[in-house]
């Protein structure tokens, strides 16, 4: 009677809703209001499968018996662990007014790492461990960037030197960001920062538990060493600062190292790598699991932004945010961050950029530079880089086929609630976007620039403190021919779209005024406005625009 049991009457169907996918349906519901406290948890467990099974196989999922009574305090001891953990990864706010936490009558309230779980369907323990990882890299850039402060500070002449030091009064002054940025809007990172946080900022994603399960078969830890050597990062974002993977890997043993290659989230780490590189995979397999690492990239991304931006107050915030649109720049066009935009133009030689910096006038440092100059000027220039009128004509067509940013009729103003007492500030102006009709082709296998004029324009408006470097304000914006904030559905007879020369789009952010005075600087005070282009590096914008 067994054996003929167990071969012909299907086995009984167990729930799954047991520990980490428990507490993530948990901090779902308390995330949405529905749970407020310890008993409407208890109340939607047992509306669940999960209920009928405990009572019909109650030993599978540790209760005593399938009694009522055994089966509510089985319910009340995992609530209990459920919210304890998920307090611990920062998840809930746990309101006791009395001790115990066996008491009935708790208040539970969702937090902002919890609601980013919920709404971007993350691990409970992926917010926390996004934060921790983004605080580290804020560090780290206002690290490097007062460390290149102090260092540009000490290249000034000893008579601007003594100058500084009369007006301040001060022998030893921090140095104002904003006192070194040019004023003509033309601005970027430095390039080694830069690169660094943008690998950073991957690897962060990479190691996130969503990426628990990326398959490392077996040996494939010997393949991800080899593929590992022919990647500028290595196996993690510190290589970006190395010069080589045998540095990087010197004083680790090699078991170490076959350690660190059979992580699954180091092998998620180099194929991200491998995509934006374009590096050989060793294997076929290497191509699927790509896929399914790029496919969650999107999402994880803007999980972190999120993560970020609850942290905007910090200093530094402004600037990891910029790195969050970096990453999403450098995904998008594929083309990483010390790479100079000036070689995707069609026809540069491999010595164009040295010979445009060192051209007559001053030379040309940036492709928004180029983009800015006369056509005629900028013809002339190019034709003697270029060797010829045909491919500075094709280089002509393709610059100016780019975006150009400007801002206009700019007001910045404080409005304050009479009921609060508190001031808000607004900051107002009308963004202008020049762009000829024509799509914007680089010279990268003949293939679109990220994107051409032709499907719209998406920019990232950042606004944020010149001194600590805090977040103000943010505003994602898609922008095109019409003006409107969607794409145009004018057509000539090719049916193509078409645009006009100059469009505009008013454009306005709020911003806590408390904070942007904080952070404001000497001279009354200025704000920093950055806009950023997703789809076209080397056009990005910045001004520095008084307070008063």
């Amino acid at each position: 009677n067994f054996y003929r049991k167990f071969l012909y009457q299907p086995f009984p169907v167990e729930s799954c809703l047991t520990d980490d996918r428990r507490r993530e349906h948990l901090n779902a519901e308390i995330a949405m209001g529905t749970i407020r406290s310890v008993n409407d948890a208890v109340g939607y467990l047992g509306w669940t499968y999960y209920a009928r099974r405990v009572k019909q196989n109650p030993s599978y999922y540790g209760a005593h018996s399938g009694g009522e009574e055994d089966v509510n305090r089985h319910f009340q001891d995992i609530v209990q662990e459920s919210m304890t953990e998920l307090q611990n990864h920062g998840c809930v706010v746990l309101d006791c007014q009395q001790t115990g936490l066996d008491h009935d009558n708790w208040g539970i309230d969702a937090t902002a790492l919890g609601v980013v779980a919920c709404d971007y369907y993350l691990n409970y323990r992926t917010p926390l461990q996004m934060r921790s990882g983004i605080r580290k890299l804020r560090r780290q850039i206002a690290e490097m960037l007062q460390q290149l402060d102090n260092s540009n500070a000490n290249n000034l002449d000893e008579s601007d030197s003594a100058a500084v030091n009369e007006a301040d009064g001060q022998k030893n002054r921090k140095i104002d960001l904003c006192t070194r940025r040019p004023d003509d809007g033309t601005w970027s990172m430095p390039i080694e920062i830069e690169s660094y946080a943008v690998a950073e900022v991957l690897h962060i994603l990479s190691s996130t538990h969503e990426f628990d399960e990326v398959p490392v078969r077996h040996n494939e830890e010997h393949l991800n060493y080899d593929l590992s050597k022919t990647l500028p990062w290595g196996a993690d974002a510190n290589g970006a600062r190395s010069k080589s993977i045998n540095n990087h890997n010197r004083g680790r043993s090699q078991d170490d190292i076959m350690d660190v290659m059979a992580d699954p989230h180091t092998k998620c780490f180099l194929l991200i790598q491998a995509r934006l590189f374009k590096a050989k995979l060793p294997i076929s397999d290497y191509v699927n699991d790509t896929k399914m690492v790029i496919e969650q990239v999107p999402r994880l991304l803007a999980a972190m932004q999120q993560v970020a931006v609850g942290d905007s107050t910090a200093g530094g915030s402004f600037d990891v945010t910029y790195i969050f649109q970096k990453v999403r720049q450098v995904l998008e066009t594929k083309t990483m961050v010390d790479k100079n935009p000036l070689n995707l133009l069609p026809g540069m030689p491999n010595d164009g950029v040295s010979l445009l910096r060192n051209a007559k006038g001053g030379g040309i440092l940036s492709l928004l530079e180029l983009r800015t100059m006369n056509r005629a000027d900028a013809m002339t220039t190019l034709k003697k880089i270029m060797g010829g009128h045909k491919r500075a004509q094709e280089a002509i067509s393709f610059l100016h086929g780019l975006p150009l940013l400007s801002i206009q009729d700019v007001l910045v103003k404080c409005n304050m609630d009479k009921s609060t007492g508190k001031s808000t500030g607004v900051l107002s102006f009308t963004l202008a976007v020049e762009a000829s009709g024509n799509s914007a082709r680089g010279k990268n296998d003949g293939n679109k620039l990220s994107g051409s004029i032709d499907s719209g324009i998406g920019l990232f408006i950042l606004l944020g403190t010149p001194m600590d470097r805090c977040l103000l304000s943010q505003k994602n914006l898609y922008t095109n021919s019409s003006g409107r904030g969607r794409t145009s559905n004018d057509k000539n007879k090719n049916n193509q779209r078409t645009f006009n020369p100059i469009t505009h789009q008013k454009v306005e952010l709020s911003f806590d005024w408390a904070l942007a005075n904080a952070g404001a600087g000497r001279d009354g005070g200025k704000i920093v406005l950055r806009i950023l282009m997703e789809n076209f590096p080397g056009l990005d914008r910045e001004y520095y625009l008084p307070l008063r």
